[in-house]
């Protein structure tokens, strides 16, 4: 059986057009997932019939059953006026957590902003796939490295993608692709924290290795970075080990079930942001609208019987 990438690289070579992939490759990443109908007792509709909506479109149960997702969301959030929001005004219900700078991703799909836009109603992670995109005040970057194709159509906001073997051959010589002054920039300037990522990738290691050695604005090294990886894997000291080179501290876990605590003792401890404020984070708006809605109906019902 050949391995994947040698089947992408046969097929980009068979299709005729950047958007004629790009548009099979959204549709396969985004088949089976959830969105919300259009209005209520509405089916929601199939992938290639969606148009741009609010990115509150999501189904809920797309982060209701990943509990990292759900938790990775939650971080990248504020309570208004909490001591790790970013500057609010009076009628912003939620804002971004200042402690994030940005999001560092190799996937293509862009369900970590949707999700943020579904549980809190309000798009404030921005998917950015290419060096064009003009940033936006008060959101958190989304940076896809690899380039990304969005929920929604059509697909003008999709980058290039990074998806066959000659497309990474082409990345690795280029040293001013997005990609690369992308990872480079944040490695260099940011703690980051690895969720998810083995951390084999030999292009990110190279940047570690890059981002140490380089003299960014006089420092000597770059910021220490931690990644989040299971126990019992290759040799774990030998790993930790290789990592610890590249500034890279590892906290190994037995499951993944212990990532969103992870998150949660994380959010806490920072700028003495409270327990309250983590659990703000927790309930999605869309619900909190409805138990108001039911709370001023039956507050309107027992006035109208008084």
């Amino acid at each position: 059986m050949p391995q994947p990438d040698v089947i992408l690289t046969y097929a980009r070579s068979r299709i005729a057009s950047d958007g004629d992939f790009q548009r099979l490759v959204r549709e396969a990443l985004y088949r089976d997932v959830a969105v919300r109908a259009e209005k209520q007792d509405e089916q929601p509709l199939p992938v290639e019939e969606r148009t741009p909506t609010p990115l509150k479109m999501l189904a809920p149960e797309v982060y209701d059953e990943n509990r990292t997702l759900d938790a990775v969301i939650s971080f990248c959030a504020a309570r208004p006026g909490a001591r790790n929001a970013r500057p609010s005004t009076e009628t912003d219900r939620v804002v971004t957590n200042r402690h994030v700078g940005a999001v560092l991703t190799t996937n293509y799909d862009n369900l970590v902003e949707a999700s943020f836009g579904s549980k809190y109603l309000k798009g404030l992670l921005q998917p950015i796939g290419r060096s064009s995109t003009k940033r936006r005040t008060g959101e958190i970057p989304v940076f896809h490295c690899h380039g990304y194709v969005s929920i929604v159509h059509p697909s003008d906001d999709a980058s290039s993608l990074l998806i066959a073997e000659e497309d990474y051959y082409v990345a690795s010589y280029d040293t001013d692709s997005f990609g690369n002054t992308v990872m480079a920039d944040v490695l260099r300037r940011m703690p980051c924290l690895f969720i998810g990522s083995a951390m084999t990738d030999r292009n990110l290691r190279r940047h570690l290795f890059l981002s140490d050695t380089a003299d960014l604005d006089h420092c000597a090294h770059s910021p220490e970075h931690f990644a989040i990886l299971p126990a019992g894997g290759p040799p774990d000291g030998l790993t930790d080990a290789v990592l610890g080179r590249y500034r890279v501290s590892v906290i190994r876990i037995e499951t993944y079930s212990e990532i969103p605590e992870l998150l949660r003792e994380l959010y806490v401890a920072a700028d003495d942001t409270t327990e309250d404020d983590w659990e703000w984070t927790q309930e999605p708006f869309a619900e909190r609208d409805r138990a108001r809605r039911a709370d001023r109906a039956d507050q309107d019902a027992q006035q109208a019987s008084d």
